[in-house]
């Protein structure tokens, strides 16, 4: 079989898997565009391209030429693209399906599918296949869970495992209910006598080339989170921000939630409406010097109208307040922005403590607690991975919590401390607390990919 039938072979099973079907045309011109890349490269782009097809909704099947070259075109043309993706258009194949249908246990099984397809280890055995075996070590790719007699056990996509802990050997990272880990053990008689568990080892994802000519030195993103627009200093502070980076107007601002202080919560539309008029009215004074920012809103739980589950729609304020603003934008939470040629995804959300709260082991000096976590993070391809029942969310849009494939940056915007972490793959930031702390926030540079901790005093 000659190198362009291998390619279209492979291209033609990517698509069919997601049930969409490709012109016979379609599917030469695009196995001439992926001729020359890896396998990997191949098949990354491809579901890529499936996803912006999904995502884009659209209803000719097959797909022909035209539109094959128009979204490839948009994928070309990237490097100028602006645009905010909210829940409601997160590209997703379960959306697709009936929600209704959608269970949690589905979407723990999304979950382990995304890590189990991944994993870089080539000993692991699934637990069905431990039933017919005695007295032999192994290692086994499981969700952690504790019974309700406070007993542990793990699952994987065919059975259940209890667990024997004694003394056990934890590699680096944080070890918690509903995390999917790498469990060797002494199996006997349907008990795995754990003797060390770590964080899933994962294929490198594909390398994609940089253009440095897509950026300036310049070129930043500001994000800031717990912004009380309630709160008279702070808005004297974001005044102060936006009146010292006039001289470098950055890409863009990411304000996170929560809006209102607190204690004025309970009083949250009336409260909320005034601070983002407030805000408003200090935007327009630098109008004309921010006319190439462009300005994001996050919410949290807490802001109007309140939620109690993820994801969470976008304040209702632009129409009010910012309606001759063409580059304000209101968003859900999370979000995910594309910035020229970076993927940027943000959730505003206490994480950090609650999946330290459920963990039954953490690093034991604090400085390692930030890359011990990180780590987990990405390893999990999913920065919520908590169970639904402890950290509760729409379940049919729990894919928007997955890193597949991971983003350039992903912002964590939480209570905790303020910090960065950065690996070949990508780059995490909390800018803490604006409100809470001596105004710290974050500046992310996107040329050299460095995110700087900054504050306003």
């Amino acid at each position: 079989m000659d190198e362009l039938s291998e390619i279209r072979k492979r291209v033609k099973r990517v698509f069919e898997l997601r049930f969409i079907d490709l012109k016979p045309d379609a599917l030469t011109y695009l196995a001439n565009y992926l001729k020359g890349r890896s396998l990997e490269d191949m098949k990354e782009f491809s579901g890529k391209l499936v996803d912006k097809l999904i995502e884009k909704k659209v209803d000719d099947r097959p797909i022909d030429l035209e539109i094959l070259k128009t979204c490839l075109k948009k994928d070309a043309d990237k490097k100028i693209v602006f645009e905010v993706v909210d829940v409601e258009n997160w590209n997703s194949e379960a959306s697709a399906g009936d929600i209704q249908k959608f269970s949690s246990f589905d979407a723990l099984r999304a979950r382990f599918a995304n890590i189990k397809s991944r994993v870089e280890a080539t000993n692991l055995v699934s637990i069905e296949l431990l039933y017919s075996r005695t007295n032999v070590v192994v290692t086994v790719l499981g969700m952690f869970f504790q019974e309700k007699n406070g007993k542990y056990c793990i699952e994987d996509d065919t059975g259940c495992l209890k667990l024997k802990i004694g003394t056990v050997e934890f590699g680096d990272g944080v070890f918690f209910e509903g995390g999917i880990y790498e469990f060797r053990g002494l199996y006997n008689s349907g008990v795995l006598q754990l003797e060390s568990v770590r964080i899933p080892r994962l294929k490198p994802e594909p390398r994609v080339s940089i253009d440095p000519n897509v950026w300036s030195k310049n070129d930043c993103i500001v994000v800031l989170s717990d912004v009380w627009l309630d709160t008279p200093a702070v808005l004297k502070m974001i005044y102060k921000i936006l009146d010292g980076f006039t001289h470098m107007s950055p890409y863009a601002f990411i304000f996170c939630g929560d809006f209102l202080s607190p204690e004025n919560q309970h009083c949250s539309l009336s409260l909320s409406k005034k601070g983002f008029e407030h805000l408003s009215n200090v935007f327009r004074q630098f109008k004309e010097a921010y006319t190439n920012t462009q300005f994001i809103f996050v919410p949290s739980l807490h802001d109007f109208p309140e939620s109690e589950v993820l994801p969470r729609d976008e304040v209702p304020f632009k129409e009010i307040y910012f309606s001759d603003f063409s580059n304000v934008q209101f968003t859900s939470n999370p979000a995910k922005i594309q910035c020229r040629d970076q993927t940027v995804v943000v959730c505003r959300d206490d994480i950090v403590e609650s999946i330290c709260r459920n963990a039954i082991k953490i690093p034991s000096e604090t400085n390692q607690l930030v890359p011990a976590f990180c780590q987990t993070i990405l390893s999990q391809r999913h920065f919520s991975p908590l169970p639904i029942h402890i950290s509760p969310k729409l379940l049919h849009q729990d894919q928007c919590f997955q890193l597949c494939p991971l983003p350039d940056v992903l912002i964590l915007a939480d209570r905790f401390q303020s910090f960065s972490f950065s690996n070949s793959d990508c780059t995490i930031l909390n800018p803490g607390s604006f409100s809470r702390s001596d105004f710290e926030f974050f500046v992310y540079y996107t040329s050299s990919r460095v995110a700087e901790a900054s504050s306003c005093t």
